[in-house]
């Protein structure tokens, strides 16, 4: 229900004060210069946004939201409906959230989740893979909702996949220099540890020294 109620919503800020400043926040791993009191948006843009609101009508454009409706085929939004402000739209999310069966994900767990999933999404961008195994299984791990620690499994999976695709090309390339096939298992143990490709290249590795035995 707070789904689909969100999906037919938009909830713009517009500020016009221009003494709070700016502040630094991190978006995807980079440094960039947001509102200090709406880190999502810069000062620009909600400056703009107020100035858009008392031009075309909307009843204030002091830094409250401005609600519209859209329809169910997602075309324009309907004229402003009215302006509920910050609590009016905090009760409208309670109503919905009350609505919906089984558990939910507070915020702040949720923000602390997906912080530990940049982290270890950075240290993969880095090819520190090792590093980025030990976080997802971390994030996995010390959260308590099981619907978080799915996301930080599946990124295991795709990590445990690339491991699987360098086993495999190892397998290939033993038919043609042996040594070079050693080396390259040995690094998949040691770049992706604890995991299922792991595994298949140590017991790989073991069978190509068997097979190089005279």
């Amino acid at each position: 229900m707070a789904i689909e109620w969100s999906l037919k919503v938009v909830n713009v800020i517009g500020i016009l004060d221009q003494k709070h400043g700016n502040s630094q926040v991190m978006v995807n791993g980079k440094k960039e210069k947001r509102c200090s009191i709406v880190p999502g948006m810069t000062c620009d843009e909600h400056f703009g946004i107020a100035d858009y609101a008392f031009l075309n009508g909307f009843p204030t454009s002091g830094g409250q939201l401005f609600v519209c409706y859209w329809n169910n085929n997602g075309k324009r939004p309907s004229k402003p409906v009215g302006n509920p402000g910050a609590e009016g739209y905090v009760e409208m999310v309670k109503e919905a959230l009350a609505k919906i069966d089984g558990p939910t994900i507070p915020k702040p767990d949720y923000d602390t989740f997906m912080e530990q999933m940049d982290v270890a999404q950075r240290a993969r961008e880095k090819k520190e893979t090792a590093k980025a195994i030990g976080l997802y299984q971390k994030a996995a791990a010390k959260t308590a909702h099981p619907r978080l620690a799915a996301l930080a499994n599946e990124q295991l999976a795709l990590v445990n996949e690339e491991g699987l695709a360098h086993v495999g090309e190892a397998e290939r390339l033993s038919w043609e220099n042996l040594q070079k096939a050693k080396d390259q298992l040995k690094q998949v143990i040691a770049k992706y540890p604890g995991l299922e490709c792991a595994k298949a290249a140590e017991d790989l590795l073991k069978r190509l020294i068997e097979k190089g035995k005279p």
